[in-house]
């Protein structure tokens, strides 16, 4: 089967679950800092990550179905990919909170030389709703409360600003 296909119980209603994906600082701490997903169809979307071999990399596409709270559909690319792949999320409730089933299809396009990312994107993908389910766990409480101050900077902001201090630090003048 060339998709990845992982279905999770998380401790929160679909409400939580759903702001916990979009909410930027409920997603900075399970999934990262450095993620951009906005709540909007045709938004863009771009990951930044490190490889295992420290490299600096990115995932980026497009949301390209968004049916609040149930469903999000978006293309996934990464940066020496081909062709785009597809992620879909849905929620729905769950026994004791929500159901989140997530399906990566799309990787037959990428050739069998990179067929290899189905098995890390399947442990990846582990990994992230495993901290999502944690994070519901125990630091849900944050989602209730109002999102961070408007003023806070966006992750397109902080690597804007953090890109200026490199620039500025390499040029030798203070940050």
């Amino acid at each position: 089967m060339d998709e990845v296909r992982i279905s999770v119980e998380l401790p929160r209603g679909v409400e939580d679950a759903w702001r916990a994906l979009f909410d930027s600082a409920a997603r900075r701490i399970w999934w990262g800092r450095r993620v951009d997903l906005p709540e909007k169809r045709g938004g863009g979307f771009i990951e930044y990550w490190r490889d295992g071999e420290g490299h600096e990399r990115s995932s980026s596409g497009e949301i390209l179905e968004l049916r609040r709270p149930e469903l999000l559909r978006l293309s996934w690319r990464d940066d020496d990919w081909p062709e785009p792949t597809r992620v879909e999320l849905r929620l729905k409730p769950g026994k004791q909170g929500s159901h989140l089933e997530l399906v990566h299809s799309g990787f037959e396009k990428l050739g069998p030389k990179l067929l290899y990312n189905l098995e890390e994107y399947q442990h990846g993908w582990e990994a992230l709703l495993d901290d999502l389910r944690t994070y519901l766990a125990g630091r849900a409480e944050e989602l209730d409360a109002e999102a961070a101050d408007d003023d806070e900077p966006t992750e397109s902001e902080d690597a804007a600003e953090s890109e200026d201090e490199e620039t500025a630090s390499d040029a030798g003048e203070p940050s």
